[in-house]
């Protein structure tokens, strides 16, 4: 875009294979109108690169979606992606259970749900996997997950050194 090399954006010249080396430093009035011309050339560079930086964004964000947010006390449906169920396949489980309403927000993307005590699940989930109750059609979906066979707690045996 604008037609300069790196070294010559940075030292204001094309760098050449070797030098010879100085004996003496010379304060040369060239040099000080040189550096000033490089300093107008770093500032002429620095606002191109907001401009494109400010014009990526806005093509970025025109493509990007608020993210949902819950307040306490809305319902939801819960998605069953990371949730293993006694159902066969996958494919033809529930894709969704619920409702289940909203304790308490922990963070801008993770929710708290009021879950059954009998279901053994982590009770916070990110907002990916909440859908709206309000926004779907009203058809009853699983409202339970089925019980997880086992004991509710476990007790260890014996730890092993490994």
């Amino acid at each position: 875009m604008t037609g300069l090399t790196p070294s010559d954006a940075n030292f204001g010249y094309t760098p050449k294979a070797y030098y010879n080396a100085r004996e003496t430093e010379i304060v040369n009035p060239a040099a000080i109108i040189k550096s000033e011309d490089l300093k107008n050339v770093h500032n002429e560079l620095q606002t191109e690169l907001e401009f494109i930086n400010k014009r990526m964004q806005r093509y970025y964000d025109s493509k990007r979606l608020e993210g949902l947010t819950f307040k306490e006390r809305d319902i939801v449906y819960l998605s069953t992606k990371n949730i293993t169920t006694k159902r066969p396949s996958h494919k033809l489980d529930f894709k969704y259970i619920g409702p289940y309403k909203i304790v308490r927000k922990i963070s801008k993307n993770n929710y708290e749900l009021d879950l059954p005590t009998k279901v053994r699940l982590h009770k916070v989930f990110h907002v990916a996997l909440l859908e709206s109750a309000a926004d779907t059609i009203h058809v009853k979906i699983s409202n339970e997950l089925e019980e997880i066979d086992g004991p509710e707690l476990y007790e260890a045996e014996a730890i092993r050194e490994t």
